[in-house]
Parts: C-alpha cells; sequence; structure tokens
C-alpha cells in the first residue's frame, strides 16, 4: 500500500471513530450509582419513578432511594430515563457530586414529563418504598447497615434546651435516632383548648412561613406557627433567622404531603400519637 493510502485510511479511520463517539450515548451516572439503580429495580420492578436524593447529614454523606408511582415536581433538579425508568434527582445542598451524578447530561423539569405522572396530579397513591446508602470516601455507595445511627462519631447524646415538654422530648429522640432525614419542621395548633404538635421529616424548609429553628444532636428542628406553641418550648433559645446555611428553602404549597405525625399533648410525660381520622381536621 503507498504512503498516500496509508494516510487516507488513517484519516478515514479517525473521522469513522470521531463520528461514532457523536453517536456515543453518555449516561449520567456513575458505575457504583448504575449498579444501585439496576438492583433496585430488579428486586422492586413495579416502580416506573426512581427517585435519587442526596444529602449530608452529621458529616455523612447520604444517597437515598425511593421508588414512586408518580414523579415529585418539588424534588426535581433534573431527570433521566434509565432502563425504562423515570430516574430524578434532586440534592438539599451545594456539594459536588459530579463523581456520583454528572448533572450537565441530565434533562431539565419544564412543568411535565410525558408518559409520567404528576403526584399532585395523581388520583391513586403507590406506596413508596426506600433504600438509604451512604456515599464512601472512595466515592463508592454502599447500603447503610442496620442499626447505623446518624449521630457524629465521638458524639454523645445532648439533650435540647428548646423542648420542654418530657413526652415531646422523648417522642422526638425515638424517631430522630431512627429515622434519617435532612432536617425536621415541628407545626403547633391549639383547637378547642388542646395543645397540637404536628411532626415531619423534610428535605427543605419554607423561609417564608418559618418561625425559628434549633439543633439537636446536629439535626435541624424547624419551626412553625410559634405562637400556637403554649408552654411546650424554651423561646429563649430559639434561633431566628429566614436563612439556614447549608439546607435549601423552597415554598412549601402542601402541609399534608408527605403526610405528617400529629399529636396531642395530654400533660408534661404524655402524648396520643393521632389517627388519620382523628387529625384530619388539624
Amino acid at each position: 500500500m503507498s504512503i498516500d493510502n496509508i494516510t487516507k485510511t488513517f484519516f478515514v479511520l479517525v473521522l469513522f471513530l470521531a463520528l461514532s463517539g457523536c453517536t456515543i450515548k453518555k449516561e449520567p451516572f456513575s458505575p457504583s450509582l448504575q449498579y444501585v439503580l439496576n438492583q433496585f429495580s430488579k428486586e422492586h420492578p413495579e416502580y416506573n419513578v426512581i427517585q435519587i436524593q442526596v444529602s449530608e447529614i452529621n458529616n455523612y454523606n447520604l444517597l437515598f432511594i425511593t421508588g414512586l408511582g408518580a414523579y415529585d415536581p418539588d424534588m426535581i433538579d433534573g431527570y433521566y430515563i434509565y432502563n425504562r425508568k423515570l430516574i430524578t434527582y434532586f440534592q438539599t445542598d451545594s456539594l459536588d457530586r459530579t463523581h456520583i451524578v454528572d448533572t450537565k447530561v441530565l434533562k431539565k423539569y419544564s412543568g411535565k414529563i410525558d408518559g409520567y405522572r404528576n403526584v399532585f396530579q395523581s388520583k391513586g397513591i403507590t406506596e413508596p418504598i426506600q433504600r438509604a446508602f451512604l456515599i464512601t470516601n472512595e466515592n463508592r455507595i454502599v447500603r447503610i447497615p442496620k442499626g447505623f445511627s446518624l449521630l457524629s462519631k465521638g458524639r454523645r447524646y445532648v439533650d435540647t434546651n428548646v423542648i420542654k415538654n418530657t413526652g415531646l422530648k422523648k417522642f422526638l429522640h425515638s424517631y430522630i435516632e431512627n429515622n434519617p432525614s435532612v432536617l425536621f419542621e415541628l407545626r403547633f395548633k391549639q383547637e378547642k383548648g388542646k395543645q397540637y404538635v404536628i411532626f415531619r421529616p423534610m428535605i427543605f424548609y419554607d423561609s417564608s412561613k418559618l418561625n425559628g429553628y434549633f439543633f439537636w444532636n446536629g439535626h435541624l428542628i424547624v419551626l412553625y406557627n410559634l405562637k400556637q406553641s403554649g408552654d411546650l418550648l424554651n423561646k429563649q433559645n430559639i434561633l431566628h433567622s429566614h436563612t439556614i446555611p447549608n439546607y435549601r428553602s423552597l415554598l412549601i404549597d402542601d402541609w399534608n404531603f408527605p403526610y405528617p405525625i400529629k399529636l396531642e399533648i395530654i400533660n408534661d410525660k404524655a402524648i396520643k400519637e393521632l389517627s388519620l381520622d382523628e387529625g384530619y381536621f388539624l
């Protein structure tokens, strides 16, 4: 073969490889995240929406995967169709996690996603299932072991100096120890001479309605409707600001999604968790 033919062959090969490279579809997810998604889909094929949430809680870099029947528009920084499943991505802080998810490849949410239902417009409710993982220093994603505590390493339990009511204090400590979340919200209501507390884990707060907040063992507790908290709190120890560093603020339109736990305060040591029917009016 002549030099000219070799040169032509070389350029044709380079051009072919370049054009082939342009058609290669780049996946936004790292191999470790793809493995987790594949395993979750295999174990729970009934969910056509998989929600990814990443958060740093007490210096742990966490990843939550939730199987859903519809997508939550309040929890979409971007989305992608992966193995015929809708994968939505949302992070509650500003940490760089490009080693796990390349957000530049994700599609931007613009009001609807064809072929999938919006949870706020969906008539039927699919019971979600969630799995929690740790993103390690080696950028591996591992399942959180049973009995794992999100209390900071080496930190002993420290009582809150804000909650005065003993029963409410015990309830919050037990729940927070066993249910990891970015933050927890407390709302208060007085009705017909009775004192109520409405509680739920959340991933963001509403700065326009926030009345105050405090930290308990590194966990953020956000307070709303503080005027109806009665004698449950030491109000002088509450922090007041409409901006909480390192936490995300979004408008909360629906205060019953996700559905909260509703409590009636009986006395200093006793509280009653209300059933769905009992708490409907709150």
